[in-house]
């Protein structure tokens, strides 16, 4: 598990987008070659994803990300899923028989925004006061993401009713999927 203080840690900046970045690799330890591959995969000119970089958190409208508290993440996923995720991947093993087997599984990636602030703590059970954030989660060609919030009570994230909310994806340009990246 990873954390991002938001009160110590500054957002990364690329062109005029202003994001965290997921993952096990935070941009103050990147090479060179890393930040230029996460800028390359952020303007959709490499399709492949980026090693211990599963996405990007930031505003919709890629405006200067000042968060406040903290969130914990996933470093690098989890196929050991509990509670209503277990429910989740058992749904999408049952619609898909490829996948489940050897190399094919369903990776858990999961964002906790229980201490994240924006001027106040956030009320995820008001629709009319969720925030307008962009996640973007990085996939490849031949791989999905299914996006959802939790509805759980603090500290327990395994509650096998808990409610869920999808998230759906951006729009493409064309209206396609073709190509899809994230």
């Amino acid at each position: 598990m990873a954390i991002i203080n938001f009160d110590q840690e500054e957002a990364y900046r690329i062109d005029r987008k202003s994001f965290f970045v997921l993952g096990s690799l935070k941009p103050e330890g990147m090479t060179k070659t890393q930040l230029k591959e996460l800028e390359a995969k952020l303007n959709k000119t490499k399709a492949q994803k980026i090693d211990k970089v599963w996405g990007t958190l930031g505003w919709e409208n890629d405006l200067l990300t000042r968060f406040k508290g903290q969130i914990e993440f996933s470093d690098d996923g989890n196929f050991d899923s509990k509670g209503a995720t277990l429910s989740i991947v058992k749904e999408i093993y049952h619609i898909n028989p490829f996948l489940g087997k050897e190399n094919n599984l369903v990776k858990e990636l999961f964002i906790n925004f229980d201490n994240m602030r924006l001027g106040r703590t956030i009320d995820f059970n008001r629709p009319n006061e969720m925030p307008r954030l962009r996640l973007t989660v990085f996939v490849n060609s031949d791989e999905g993401a299914v996006a959802y919030l939790q509805h759980s009570s603090t500290n327990n994230y395994d509650e096998e009713n808990a409610p869920l909310e999808f998230v759906m994806p951006e729009k493409e340009a064309d209206d396609s999927t073709e190509g899809r990246d994230r």
